[in-house]
């Protein structure tokens, strides 16, 4: 019998007919661009006509597969098909590689049963998708970029994480004079890269390999796959037809499943139509106006024969604009760049000439852009301008008291406040490409219609889809998935409409002021649509002003005609800056280049907090007898390494650990020292506890993972530094230094006293330079201050050449350590604050913001969890005073970065000097008078506010802690779950990259509080750190009074209750039995849950209420024979929050017997931690702990093998003793261990919060144990938008059970 086999996905329609033989009649490969149906009812009726028997066999795969509507059996799972495809092209094959134009995956371990399978999350980068989007940048078709890598001649540096950061790369590139070819061949290695490190990542390469995707088509991505991944010809396995390998494998699992179907049923016009909600959250858009665009590019035609040209030389479009001495705009070019930036406006400046007339004369060009310093070199400008000070130029021209711009171009968006004239605040995009133009263009070519068309088509829907607002990936995938629902092209293309603004206006403009008189700027105002979702979001007036698409040009003539005629140059400041060397000198101070070759060499790492404790530790081995090896400073070379052993989306600075080490491990050094930093004490601090971040905790140990240093026969010198444990503990830990190096205690505490007496002279050394200048400053002199982690400050890959860049304008600049901040408490507002670094840069704010002369650059991390908090405090410390915020990643190109400088110099510029309340720096130590927000009692459990408390929703056991709070008479409300409407509210408050976990409960919050009233007491309990949690409350209380409300908050530490005399031992049983309730079937939980509400406000949970209880609760356990055990591990929130897990738990359980970690278990770990580090001498407190492990030992009594905790609680502390003796934050040793103990098991699933930290450093730890994880491990990230990845990562990891 004929076979069929079918795959539908997001961009293709392929399909294979097959004879009885399994020879391939025909196929074929097509860009459906949405006309899922034709293609189809097109095949059918084919097949109708040539298929000879009544009968066919036929499976149907793909993500867009169920667009058709047959029966369930019939759709088989694309990895699955995948598998299955390349095992009947080749039986040997053990692993596959498949680069597809959404997805991208790594299944290996093929020739056994226990196969691993990987896929892209999050990130478009490594996909056909990024590619594509970066050659038509190029204005290249993917199918030529082969013909043009052949003539490759090297490889430069693009960044390959995102868009945005890959476009600004390109730009540097080309004007640089870098070949098209080899930008092209650099991309290619950028998307493998990317792949390497985020899918492959440490998996070992089991050969032969079989390459699968169109992808593969790409004779750059081959080469760059043998390159990176260290393939040989023979490695690798290409099959003809190798594209359609899924449908191969949809044909031979439907063989195997007799899935037949009579050939007349197939009826092509059937089409599943998906039943939805019609609740859309958009409006309609064709209510909102027309027209807009029309008429707005007139030019006076006045003979004139001289003017001013302004040129924008952007990433996609080329302006010119000409005009005379009265502003009047003569003419205007507006064209594609096409990648050829110096031909394109060689090309078009002949024309404009023509246009104007031989004799026409140019008083002045001027250039801005993201090409101006290239292109203005070249014609030899007048003036090379910010594109920032250039636009609002431009508007002001059209409308004196314009108040508010929306830029977007084609891959940059700004955000410009305008108050007087003149540019009074600024931003731009960051990380993500989907708030531009380029990426509508890249999307509805996938849809199948023009750009022209978009705007009209879009005004159309009349129930506009919610297809997200993050990354391209996420919009892309959920353009899919809207079209596998039969949804209309029209309420797609209002929805990806609105998608565009919605990120420009959460990403770029946030909650900066939005004003009376708004101008949209940028070619995309041609689009009605955008122009319309802007009005429905804001309910707003928007204006599309005259020459909106060249207003960059226009401002850049303007400024060019008043820059010749004041003739007039801005004086530059006298910024002697010898003082930033003299730190280098203080730091380096002691080092010895010269290496003696009698001595063992130790290399120390130039990163992290090393930065800053160099100068003891150098001191310390140099007075052992040891040789050091301090690694460059970060170069290209360091940067390419990191690149080559990472395999881990962490932030940039802890990437670059790796490409540091791998540099000394390449000069062939004896030891690596790299300290596991747990605690920082700073001296002004009174908070409960200084953490370090949960990378720097756990550094040692992940490059421990990467480089098997063992194996190398290189010891990893990695004490546990914890200045919070006091001086006793860190004399000891350093002398232990010296013990395990053989060294006597005599000579040890004489290197360790001259190390700690170096560092605090560094310290001292550095503290007075900043004192110095800061006398020094004349009464109008503008002084930058660089505010970040001392590593973001120092390194100059991290700090993107700001400082550079400042000194070359002539200013002074200092850094966070020069203020002193440290000294300083950070006051009861932030009584929380457990990062130090945290305290630092807060309390750095509080002194900038009160000195006149001092302007904050504020650099961050992208992919940095501290971060995502830090933004918001720091936002709210400067209040109304400016400051520069900079997101930094591994991109290589500084173009955007100097835009930002250069516009935020000139908006200080139009500073009214009445916002600057102080100037003098002495007196800030008592800088706590902000209470505004002071409204948090963190240590007191009890409530004493009489205000209605709300609580999260997280079934059972916000019904449980309702319970007690409302048995002491306060009035309780639990939260409404987050649902899409509701996770929208949460959004509008995200400035990053925020977990989930924090955008849902931000929602849950904010949508209770917004429409009245009444003063509501958030009690939401608090850790010591060192992950995010800790700092949720007192950011939602911030949020809450952006809002405009005065929200209370009840923090109290969750490390207090066991001892609480309110909670204590009582609500541990409860939490015991909520845990257990959540194994039960819906109405059986109820029942219990009610019983057990009853006896917590009757104050009898008692011991023989709990034994009842549990034997109560094991008698009502029902478990389907023969089915899965799944064990959910996780964050919490995400574990018991069905939104937050797109209710992942809820679905499995259908299917599965599944087992959420228990929140009991957690808590006990995080108590027995707790009890370790601070409790040693309380005897209750263990009494307390030994009374919980009796109450789980009881549990597992009854339940035995259906209990959901480990016999055995000890055998936690056991296991992590050699892997991860100390960690805090994000209950990451628990989870670690919850994970290494797991028995009686089918299949784990991690879940987390997308970028959450602790999730990605527990990944890579177990990778150095996986030989000893018989357990099948499937990850998964969350996050506002729908990931369908995750659903068929599910359903493969499943099947393969």
């Amino acid at each position: 019998m004929n076979k069929l086999g079918i795959d539908i996905g997001y961009s293709t329609f392929k399909y294979v007919y097959l004879d009885s033989n399994n020879n391939l009649i025909e196929c074929n490969y097509i860009f459906h661009k949405g006309n899922i149906n034709k293609y189809y009812n097109d095949l059918i009726e084919k097949i109708k006509i040539i298929n000879k028997e009544k009968s066919i066999i036929i499976g149907i795969t793909g993500s867009l597969s169920s667009r058709i509507n047959l029966n369930k059996e019939y759709h088989i799972n694309n990895s699955i098909s995948l598998i299955e495809g390349a095992l009947f092209k080749n039986e040997n094959i053990k692993t596959i590689i498949e680069l597809g134009a959404q997805e991208t995956k790594y299944i290996t371990d093929i020739e056994n049963k226990n196969m691993k399978f990987f896929m892209n999350t999050s990130c478009a980068a490594g996909t056909g998708s990024f590619l594509e989007e970066q050659a038509s940048r190029l204005c290249i078709d993917i199918k030529d970029i082969s013909s043009y890598i052949e003539k490759a001649t090297e490889i430069p540096r693009i960044a390959g994480r995102c868009s945005v950061f890959s476009k600004t790369d390109m730009i540097h590139h080309m004007q640089d004079g870098v070949k098209v070819e080899n930008i092209l061949q650099g991309l290619c290695y950028a998307l493998v890269r990317n792949y390497k490190s985020n899918v492959l990542q440490k998996n070992n390469l089991n050969k032969p390999i079989m390459l699968s995707g169109g992808v593969i088509n790409n004779k750059g991505v081959v080469k760059a796959l043998k390159d990176i991944l260290k393939l040989e010809e023979e490695d690798i396995i290409i099959e003809e037809n190798f594209e359609l390998l899924t449908c191969f494998g949809a044909c031979k699992i439907a063989e195997e499943k007799g899935l037949i179907i009579d050939i007349n049923k197939l009826n092509s016009s059937d089409k599943l139509i998906i039943e939805k909600s019609k609740s859309a959250i958009y409006n309609k858009l064709d209510k909102f106006g027309v027209n807009d665009s029309v008429d707005k590019h007139n030019c006076i035609n006045n003979n004139e024969k001289e003017g001013y040209l302004g040129v924008d030389i952007g990433s996609t479009s080329i302006n010119f604009v000409v005009i005379d001495e009265d502003n009047n705009v003569i003419d205007y070019i507006y064209t594609k760049t096409n990648g050829r930036p110096k031909e394109v406006v060689a090309e078009y400046f002949n024309i404009l000439r023509e246009r104007l007339g031989q004799d026409f004369k140019f008083k002045g060009i001027g250039t801005t852009g993201s090409g101006r310093e290239y292109i203005g070199k070249l014609i030899n400008a007048d003036l090379i301008v910010n594109e920032i000070t250039a636009q609002a130029e431009g508007a002001v021209n059209v409308c004196s008291d314009v108040d508010t711009i929306f830029e977007i171009g084609g891959q940059d968006s700004k955000y410009i406040c305008i108050e007087n004239k003149l540019v009074k605040d600024f931003e731009m995009n960051k990380i993500c490409a989907a708030g531009t133009g380029a990426f509508i263009e890249e999307q509805i070519k996938k849809l199948g219609i023009s750009l022209e068309e978009f705007g009209n088509i879009a005004l159309k829907g009349d129930s506009p889809c919610n297809l997200g607002d993050r990354c391209t990936v996420f919009i892309e995938g959920n353009i899919g998935k809207t079209i596998g629902e039969g949804e209309k092209i029209e309420n797609i293309s209002a929805g990806l409409a609105y998608s565009i603004v919605k990120n420009y206006l959460n990403r770029v403009v946030g909650n900066r002021p939005i004003g009376n008189k708004i101008f949209l700027q940028g070619g995309i105002a041609h689009n009605q649509a955008i122009v319309n979702s802007f009005r429905s979001l804001l309910n707003k007036e928007i204006i599309v002003p005259e020459f909106f698409s060249v207003t960059g040009a226009l401002g850049t003539a303007i400024l060019t005609k008043e820059n010749l005629t004041n003739k007039e140059q801005d004086k530059k400041q006298n910024g002697n800056n010898n003082y930033l060397n003299e730190g280098e000198k203080y730091f380096l101070d002691g080092y010895i280049n010269n290496k003696d070759s009698n001595k063992k060499t130790i290399g120390i790492p130039r990163v992290l907090f090393l930065n800053k404790m160099f100068p003891m530790f150098n001191e310390i081995f140099k007075k052992l007898g040891y040789n050091v090896l301090l690694s460059d400073a970060t170069n290209e070379d360091i940067i390419a390494l990191s690149q080559e052993h990472s395999f881990e989306e962490t932030c940039f600075p802890v990437k670059l650990i790796n490409g540091h080490v791998a540099w000394l491990l390449e000069r062939k050094v004896d030891y690596i020292f790299l300290p596991h930093l747990y605690t920082m004490k700073h001296a002004g601090s009174n908070i409960r506890e200084d953490y370090a971040c949960v990378y720097m905790q756990t550094s040692p140990k992940t490059i421990e993972s990467v480089f098997n240093l063992e194996e190398k026969n290189i010891k990893l010198i990695s004490p546990v530094l914890s200045f919070n444990f006091g001086k006793q503990y860190m004399i000891k830990t350093l002398l232990n230094i010296g013990k395990d190096l053989g060294k006597n205690k005599i000579e040890t505490a004489a290197a360790v006293m001259s190390g700690m007496k170096k560092f605090m002279e560094y310290e001292k050394n550095l503290e007075s330079l900043g004192t110095e200048i800061l006398k020094k400053i004349d009464k109008d002199e503008k002084v930058f201050v660089m505010i970040s982690r001392v590593y973001n400050i120092v390194d100059p890959a991290l700090n993107m050449g700001i400082e550079n860049e400042l000194i070359k304008r002539g200013y002074k600049v200092l850094h966070l350590t020069h203020l002193e901040a440290s000294e300083m408490n950070i006051g009861e507002e932030y009584s929380n604050m457990y990062w130090p670094f945290g305290q630092h840069i807060i309390m750095g704010a509080k002194i900038i913001k009160k000195h006149e002369n001092l302007y904050p650059i504020y650099i961050t991390n992208h992919g940095c969890g501290p971060d995502t908090i830090l933004t918001h405090y720091f936002k709210k410390e400067m209040d109304s005073k400016p400051y520069l915020h900079i997101e930094v990643d591994e991109h290589s190109s500084k173009v955007g970065v100097i835009t930002r400088v250069e516009a935020f110099i000139n908006s200080l510029k139009n500073c009214e000097s009445a916002q600057i309340l102080k100037k003098e720096v002495e007196g800030f130590e008592e800088i706590n008078e902000d209470k505004k927000l002071n409204n948090s009692k963190n240590i007191k459990a009890e409530i004493e506010s009489e205000n209605e408390i709300i609580i999260p929703y997280m079934y059972p056991y916000s019904n449980i802690l309702q319970a007690f709070l409302e048995r002491k008479n306060k009035k309780v409300s639990i939260l409404e779950m987050v649902d899409e409407n509701i996770i929208e509210i949460g959004k509008q408050f995200s400035r990053g990259k925020e977990y989930f976990s924090l955008t849902g409960l931000i929602s849950e919050v904010i949508n209770k509080i917004k429409d009245n009233d009444k003063e509501y007491t958030l009690y939401l309990p608090t850790d010591e750190g060192s992950e995010t949690f800790g700092q949720y409350g007192k950011l939602i209380q911030y949020k809450a009074l952006e809002f405009g409300k005065k929200l209370n908050l009840e923090a109290p530490f969750i490390e207090d209750y066991l001892g609480n005399k309110d909670f204590g031992m009582e609500f541990f049983k409860a939490l015991v039995i909520g845990d257990l309730i959540n194994g039960l079937d819906k109405n059986k939980k109820e029942m219990h849950l009610n019983n057990l509400i009853k006896a917590i406000k009757d104050y009898d949970v008692s011991d023989s209420y709990f034994g009842e209880k549990l034997r109560s609760l094991n008698n009502d356990i029902y478990k389907e024979k023969d089915r899965k055990k799944l064990l959910i591990i996780g964050e919490a929130l995400v574990i018991n929050k069905d939104y937050l897990n797109n209710n992942l738990i809820k679905r499995l359980k259908k299917n599965y017997d599944v087992v959420k970690q228990p929140l009991a278990e957690e808590l006990y770990m995080l108590y027995r931690d707790f009890s370790n580090k601070r409790n040693k001498t309380n005897k209750h407190y263990l009494k307390l702990l030994d009374e919980a492990k009796t109450i789980i030992k009881k549990v597992n009594l009854i339940f035995g093998e259906e209990s959901p905790f480990n016999e055995d609680l000890d055998s936690f502390n056991e296991i992590l003793k050699d892997k991860l003796p100390q960690y805090a934050g994000g209950s990451g040793r628990y989870r670690f261990a919850k994970l290494l103990t797991a028995e009686n098991i089918d299949g784990i699933i991690v879940v987390s919060s997308m970028y959450e930290n602790t999730a990605t450093i527990l990944k890579i730890l177990r990778e150095k144990y996986k030989e000893n994880i018989k357990i099948p491990i499937l990850d998964l990230y969350f996050d506002s938008n729908i990931n369908k990845n995750n659903e068929e990562l599910i359903e493969t990891f499943t099947t393969y059970l």
